[in-house]
């Protein structure tokens, strides 16, 4: 799936009104033939949506620029589930409530194994959560955890920075000299 649903958790129905665990952890399935010894195994590594372009890629042996996806291919992750893998992940949504007179809604989240940070960019403060002891993020750890959420909105500021559009406009003709 690409996303899960919130079902009333948070007061929440839907996918569309945050990040939180129901709407971001969901199962990743592959088959393929040529890793039997995986089968039915779980993997716990930390991947994304947007590793299964060059994942795909990978598996049918077509040429591609690794350059040019935000992801990475699970097919070394697969050769060697005991490898060194991602030590962070991150998601994005942004959405727009015409009824509340156009008001944009931008929430970005960063993980490693065992916490979430929750950033809003119309909210000052971040969300934290410890997964580990608290999976369905319902008590907010940040004020506890100044460290944690320094080194994820760093982390998370980074993934914003190298991911960010680049348009730099028109093409520029050579000044012509007279």
């Amino acid at each position: 799936a690409d996303h899960g649903e919130m079902l009333g958790e948070k007061g929440v129905l839907g996918h569309t009104a945050g990040l939180y665990e129901p709407v971001l952890h969901v199962p990743l399935l592959i088959h393929h033939p040529d890793f039997g010894a995986l089968h039915g195994r779980r993997l716990g590594q930390l991947v994304q949506r947007v590793d299964l372009m060059p994942t795909l890629l990978d598996f049918a042996g077509a040429a591609y620029d690794p350059a040019q996806f935000q992801g990475r291919s699970l097919l070394p992750l697969f050769r060697d589930p005991a490898a060194p893998w991602r030590g962070y992940a991150f998601a994005a949504s942004k959405r727009n409530l015409s009824v509340l007179g156009n008001l944009d809604i931008e929430e970005r989240v960063a993980r490693d194994e065992r916490w979430k940070l929750h950033h809003y960019l119309y909210n000052d403060a971040y969300e934290l959560y410890d997964l580990k002891r608290d999976p369905l993020e319902t008590t907010n750890v940040a004020a506890q955890h100044p460290d944690i959420v320094a080194e994820l909105s760093f982390q998370l500021i980074g993934f914003m920075e190298r991911n960010r559009p680049h348009a730099p406009g028109p093409v520029m003709q050579p000044r012509q000299e007279f």
